[in-house]
């Protein structure tokens, strides 16, 4: 699932400084500079506030995407879920689809 090549950076401040002089400029510049192949900013805590109320920010969430970086927006429970359940049963790409397949197809097959 990871590969040497891809950059995760986790961003939980809700201050735009942070955002704008680290976040920001590092993952668009990390991707247009080819630093790394796969750039993901990952959107945890007080930063999806900021992300919600900011649109300033949310401009620049934008240009990020544009620039070719991955947002995850995910609730923070999916993260720590992933976590253990790579853990248990691996990192194949389907064992890691699975539980959301069968979230989807049960939220929408019941009444």
């Amino acid at each position: 699932m990871n590969k040497p090549d891809t950059l995760f950076l986790l961003w939980t401040s809700g201050e735009v400084a942070t955002f704008d002089e680290m976040v920001f400029m590092y993952a668009l510049n990390a991707k247009k500079r080819n630093w790394w192949q796969e750039v993901t900013v990952i959107i945890w805590g007080a930063s999806a506030t900021l992300v919600g109320n900011d649109n300033l920010v949310q401009l620049k969430i934008k240009e990020l995407i544009e620039g070719g970086v991955k947002v995850d927006g995910h609730p923070a429970g999916i993260h720590v879920f992933l976590y253990y359940w790579t853990k248990l049963f691996g990192t194949n790409e389907w064992i890691v689809k699975l539980p959301f397949i069968v979230s989807v197809s049960t939220t929408y097959t019941t009444p």
